[in-house]
């Protein structure tokens, strides 16, 4: 979401006018930016849309750059909370070698 803040506020002086453009309420996208909820496919593709439109008259956007931002994202704050979700996953976990 750092990278969407960026984006964000880079464009617009104002966050609701970029929640505006790209048809969702100022609430909603505040719960994306701010992690409370996870970004909605729909969400993607506009945001998607959105940077093909602004990057237009400079260079091709890539469609995956915004999936590839949020799956990086998404490894990355997985690994690092590591300590605390692996040892209430690996209790249901196991592999048993069959001879």
């Amino acid at each position: 979401t750092v990278f969407l803040k960026t984006y964000i506020d880079t464009l617009y002086e104002k966050r609701n006018k970029f929640a505006n453009d790209i048809g969702m309420t100022p609430v909603s996208l505040s719960q994306v930016i701010n992690n409370h909820r996870e970004p909605q496919e729909e969400f993607m593709l506009r945001l998607m849309l959105h940077s093909e439109i602004v990057y237009k008259d400079i260079c091709k956007f890539d469609e995956r750059t915004w999936y590839q931002i949020y799956f990086h994202e998404k490894i990355l704050s997985t690994m690092s909370k590591q300590s605390e979700w692996k040892p209430k996953v690996a209790q249901y976990v196991r592999f048993e070698e069959s001879y």
